[in-house]
């Protein structure tokens, strides 16, 4: 009896201890601050002194990664707890956070030696905008379906070494897959690794190629171009076409579902509107097609999106008999927590 006590009160000590670490961690994380220093000295016992500098970043990399899951379980439970989310989900993100937390304990707490490599890729990336915690790589030649690589780790954390308006040859680690609405999206949280820097400017190094564009050293940066609507939006903080969660019609008005980091509204979009011929000179038809001019740029992780509602008349100015349809594409997804 008393060792069946003396393993309880044990487990309950070590489980409390390792929230309270996840805890201290995570606080940590989401405020940005870097948990082991990049730049220790190599030993020079280690054959790869590279892997000694490496891996310390990897780690802080991979422990973001798992706070920003944890952050947006937390955003799902209490979605399921005071709606709109599903109830029956309450238990299920409850014991998925209380893993991650084990988890990001586990990893704070292992030693760099431990620490395995992950997968490493080179990509192009073409940088519009200033990069922080969480924002997503904006990798050429990509698809609705990925890849999307979320940023949680840099060399030295230093963003300034990635300029808007430039292109880059990249090398990064695959430190942890994202979970997302969309489960079959490739998606993951990366870290990027660039080359011996400068002071100042990118420069070539071993794992970077800076290709130069046509801005001016010392020059402020050009204004940036409208968003070309030919194109998908496939995140949030990409404007273009908007890819629906869901869409509901009805006939005064319609409401769409979108996926949102916190900051989406319904002034985020804009409507075009159509108008053709109809079934009859007196009941014409009006084709509209839902745009993103406005990127979301906060750092929520929504998971079942934001519901939007245009009302015909009071939105869009269409008044009268008509018809009308909405052309965006929506996504289907199968096998989603319901």
């Amino acid at each position: 009896m008393r060792n069946h006590i003396w393993n309880r009160a044990s487990f309950q000590i070590n489980t409390m201890h390792r929230m309270t670490t996840a805890t201290m961690v995570l606080t940590l994380l989401l405020c940005g601050q870097p948990l082991i220093a990049q730049t220790q000295t190599p030993s020079p016992d280690n054959p790869n002194p590279d892997e000694t500098m490496l891996k310390p970043a990897l780690m802080s990399a991979t422990m973001r990664a798992i706070g920003f899951e944890i952050q947006m379980y937390e955003i799902r439970l209490k979605a399921a707890k005071n709606g709109p989310g599903d109830p029956a989900n309450v238990p299920v993100f409850e014991a998925k956070i209380a893993a991650l937390k084990d988890e990001l304990a586990y990893t704070s707490q292992m030693a760099p030696s431990d620490f395995a490599l992950p997968a490493k890729e080179v990509v192009n990336v073409t940088v519009t905008q200033p990069y922080t915690y969480g924002s997503m790589l904006e990798v050429d030649n990509m698809t609705r379906s990925g890849p999307f690589y979320h940023v949680t780790g840099i060399t030295n954390d230093d963003f300034s070494l990635l300029q808007p308006g430039k292109k880059y040859t990249l090398t990064i680690y695959i430190v942890r897959p994202r979970d997302y609405v969309l489960p079959f999206a490739e998606d993951a949280y990366v870290y990027v690794q660039i080359g011996n820097q400068a002071a100042g400017a990118p420069q070539a190094g071993a794992d970077q190629q800076f290709i130069p564009g046509n801005t001016v050293p010392g020059a402020p940066p050009a204004a940036q171009p409208s968003p070309s609507f030919g194109i998908l939006s496939l995140s949030p903080r990409q404007p273009g076409q908007e890819i629906l969660l869901a869409l509901k019609l009805v006939s005064d008005s319609f409401t769409i579902r979108t996926a949102s980091n916190g900051c989406t509204f319904k002034s985020s979009f804009r409507v075009e509107i159509r108008k053709t011929e109809g079934i009859s000179s007196k009941l014409p038809h009006y084709t509209l097609t839902i745009y993103r001019i406005q990127p979301d740029e906060c750092k929520m992780i929504v998971y079942d999106g934001v519901e939007t509602t245009f009302d015909l008349a009071k939105d869009l100015g269409i008044e009268g008999p008509c018809t009308y349809s909405v052309t965006n594409w929506v996504y289907r997804s199968i096998g989603q927590i319901r």
